[in-house]
This record gives C-alpha cells, structure tokens and sequence, in this order.
C-alpha cells in the first residue's frame, strides 16, 4: 500500500472516530479552549446629551453633617442616641430599628470593641 493511500485511509478513520465521540447537539459550541473569554468592560452610565450639555453643573450636593455609613439616615448623632437607648435598657436590635444604625456597628461601641471615633 502506498504511503499516500495508507494516510487517506488514517485520515478517515480518525474523523470517524472524533465523530462517534462528539455529536454536537442544538448546535451548541464546543467548550474547547479555541476563544478565550472577553473581559467585560465596566459599564458607565453617563448622562443624557440633553443633560450633560444643558450648561448647568451637575454636582453633587454637599452637607456639613457627616454620614456615619450608607443606610439612610445613619448619621453619628443617629449612632449616640442609640447608645443613649442602649444604656437606658433598650435592645441594641431595637435601638438599630429605631435610629436606623447597623446592629453590629452599635454593639462594638457600646461594648467598647470598636476603637475607632468617628
């Protein structure tokens, strides 16, 4: 057998092969390492064109009350009432609910674990 044929003949048998074992279905893609995947860029939401070039600053409003984290309305005024209902006898669970400060943040300062003042 020539060596030319004897490679046809291989060729062949080996892509009946592959084909026994991979059978595509719904013609998904194969998870072979063929395209890496594509970093997703960070999505920035920008403004309007009628907004942004409307030729008033859009800035940020500022206040001189400083806010103690993002829960709405957390303020350090809000977390010292809360301790103030603390040591009255309130549950720390229910001085949180009510002066809208996190739990775990009015627990450390009045059981003395939290070092940092704000």
């Amino acid at each position: 057998m020539p060596l030319l044929d004897y490679k046809l003949l291989l060729a062949e048998a080996l892509t009946r092969a592959n084909q026994a074992f991979y059978t595509p279905t719904r013609n998904r893609r194969r998870p072979a390492a063929e395209e890496p995947k594509r970093k997703r860029k960070r999505r920035i939401d920008l403004p309007l064109p009628e907004i942004a070039n409307d030729g008033l600053d859009h800035l940020p409003a500022y206040t001189q009350e400083r806010q103690l984290c993002k829960i709405h309305g957390c303020s350090e005024e809000a977390m010292e009432k809360a301790m103030e209902a603390v040591s009255r006898g309130a549950t720390a669970s229910a001085a949180a609910r009510e002066f809208c400060v996190p739990r775990t943040t009015l627990l450390d300062k009045v059981t003395g674990r939290n070092a940092i003042d704000i």
